[in-house]
C-alpha cells in the first residue's frame, strides 16, 4: 500500500515525500506514525525552502539595513537555516540494514550515528591496514 503525501504539501514537499517513501518501499518498509510526522515536517520545510530559493533567485543578495548599511538579504540566512533543519530531520530517519534482522527503519539518535561512524572508520582502517 502506497503512503500518500499529506494534502497540505506543495510541489517541493510532495516531491521530497515521494522520494523518501519510495526509498523506504525499496527497502521493504513503510513509515510508521512517528516517521510520517518527521517526514511531514521535513516536506513542509521543503516547500518553505523552495519559496526562499525563489526570493534569493529574484531579489538582490544585498539590501539596505535599518541604519542605511548594506546587509545580506534576510532570505539568505533563512534559506540556510531551513536547509539545515530539513537535513537534521531527515537524519532522524535511519534506513540502514539491521544486522541479523533484515532491514529496519528507526529513528536515528546521535549516539547511534556515532557508533555507525566509528564502525565505518574501523572498517576503513582494517581494509588499509
Amino acid at each position: 500500500m502506497a503512503v500518500k503525501s499529506p494534502v497540505d504539501l506543495g510541489p517541493a514537499g510532495k516531491k521530497l515525500w515521494r522520494e523518501i517513501v519510495a526509498k523506504m518501499a525499496d527497502l521493504g518498509w513503510q513509515p510508521d506514525a512517528r516517521e510520517r510526522k518527521v517526514l511531514h515536517s521535513a516536506a513542509a520545510l521543503a516547500d518553505v525552502e523552495a519559496a526562499l530559493r525563489e526570493v534569493v533567485r529574484t531579489e538582490p543578495l544585498m539590501t539596505t539595513g535599518s541604519r542605511g548599511q548594506v546587509v545580506m538579504h534576510p532570505a539568505v540566512a533563512e534559506l540556510r537555516a531551513v536547509a539545515h533543519e530539513i537535513a537534521a530531520l531527515l537524519l532522524k530517519i535511519d534506513m540502514e540494514p539491521n544486522e541479523g534482522a533484515g532491514l529496519s527503519i528507526t529513528l536515528a539518535t546521535p549516539a547511534a550515528r556515532a557508533v555507525k561512524a566509528r564502525d565505518a572508520a574501523n572498517a576503513r582502517w582494517r581494509k588499509h591496514g
